[in-house]
């Protein structure tokens, strides 16, 4: 796979479900003890996580990292 597609997929993951709670950048950034601009560059597809803070993102969204994971193996199929 791509690493330009993952990034990307990744962010619209992450965007849709801090969408879907209604949570700011900063709720998710100050929970996970990273800065607010990071999770912007994830959502915008800029970086990859880090595969701990692929585990701090799944926990403040009550998924386990594998689930998470499946959400993004989903989210790169419908970008195919």
């Amino acid at each position: 796979m791509d690493s330009d597609k993952l990034k990307v997929a990744f962010g619209k993951v992450l965007f849709n479900l801090r969408s879907e709670m209604g949570v700011s950048q900063q709720e998710v950034a100050d929970h996970c003890d990273i800065e607010s601009a990071y999770i912007s560059r994830l959502e915008r597809g800029l970086q990859l996580p880090s595969l701990i803070i692929v585990f701090k993102i799944a926990s403040y969204f009550q998924l386990s990292p594998s689930e998470l994971i499946e959400r993004l193996v989903t989210q790169t199929r419908k970008t195919r």
